[in-house]
């Protein structure tokens, strides 16, 4: 079983998902590398802030336009029990 990861994008006034991304599986390790570099999977939660910056460049990594303004990005990750990472991105330091 895998996780399931993907770019959501809130609006900041209201609070409500603007925008969201799932993850492709060929993308998954990428991301993880650009969005937490020095944790493990254990060390984070289950939805990591991530910048205008690095939505931009996950964006890239996934083929897709992300658009910015007025929102506030998190990587959101779901699994089912018992679900891991790949070891190359639950310890990529």
């Amino acid at each position: 079983m895998k996780l399931s990861l993907s770019l959501v994008g809130f609006d900041r006034e209201t609070e409500e998902l603007g925008v969201e991304y799932p993850i492709p599986d060929r993308a998954v390790e990428a991301v993880m590398r650009l969005v937490a570099p020095r944790e493990t999977l254990d060390e984070l939660g289950d939805d990591i802030p991530v910048s205008l910056k690095v939505a931009k460049e996950v964006g890239l990594l996934i083929q897709r336009r992300v658009p910015t303004d007025g929102l506030e990005f998190f990587l959101e990750i779901s699994a089912p029990a018992g679900a891991t990472l790949p070891k190359a991105a639950r310890a990529h330091a």
